[in-house]
């Protein structure tokens, strides 16, 4: 019996959760920002696929 694949936005969170949790911790730096950069982009990506564009927009509205 195969277990059932991640999906994309599953990967994503295991690919954040590393850098976050494992990586960022041990850098410094120009190597942190980059990494935090990236962080911050893999969440944005994140929440397109969970929500579409639009979920991204209402996390800016203080009225949602």
């Amino acid at each position: 019996m195969t277990q059932p694949r991640p999906n994309a936005a599953e990967l994503l969170d295991a690919v954040r959760e590393f850098l976050e949790g494992d990586l960022l911790p041990t850098l410094d730096g120009r190597l942190r920002f980059h990494t935090r950069v990236a962080v911050n982009v893999l969440e944005t990506v994140g929440r397109e696929l969970r929500h579409g564009p639009a979920g991204d927009l209402a996390s800016l509205d203080p009225t949602c």
